[in-house]
């Protein structure tokens, strides 16, 4: 078996990407939900969770009222509501959620900001390097997320 380095560095940095990637997703705002309840800051988890709930609905409907492929993609039929929501890339639901959870830290760790300005950045590139949005789906997120971040926290 031969080594071969550009094959290896693409493939971890492909793994880099999706695990950066997943800072924005359902399971890590989940975590940070249970997190907090256990450490005791109800009214910061109780925030969270309403929070994700507004976001998830607001990017719905606006999927639903206007469905945008994901890059590279055509527009199908789908089978199932859920089908066609998620398969919308207008806007980034992943954008609004860190956008939200990074400002929600920010509010309890302000001492972070650099890293979640940081974090912020890379998972909005992840999402355009797995081809999942363009720039404009992002930053529309990205203000969705922002607007929903100052309403909760």
């Amino acid at each position: 078996m031969k080594f071969d380095f550009r094959k290896t560095v693409r493939e971890v940095f492909a793994v880099i990407m999706r695990d950066t990637s997943a800072y924005g997703g359902f399971p890590f705002y989940g975590m940070m939900i249970i997190t907090f309840f256990l450490l005791g800051e109800l009214n910061f988890a109780y925030n969270l969770v309403v929070s994700l709930i507004v976001v998830t609905v607001v990017v719905a409907l606006v999927r639903l009222a206007y469905f945008k492929p994901r890059p590279g993609m055509k527009q199908k039929m789908y089978a199932t509501l859920y089908e066609r929501i998620d398969n919308s890339s207008f806007p980034s639901i992943h954008a609004a959620r860190t956008v939200m959870i990074s400002m929600a830290l920010f509010n309890k760790f302000n001492v972070l900001l650099p890293l979640l300005v940081l974090m912020t950045i890379l998972v909005l590139m992840t999402r355009i390097y797995f081809k999942r949005h363009d720039i404009v789906d992002l930053s529309v997120g990205v203000i969705i997320g922002i607007v929903l971040a100052v309403f909760f926290f």
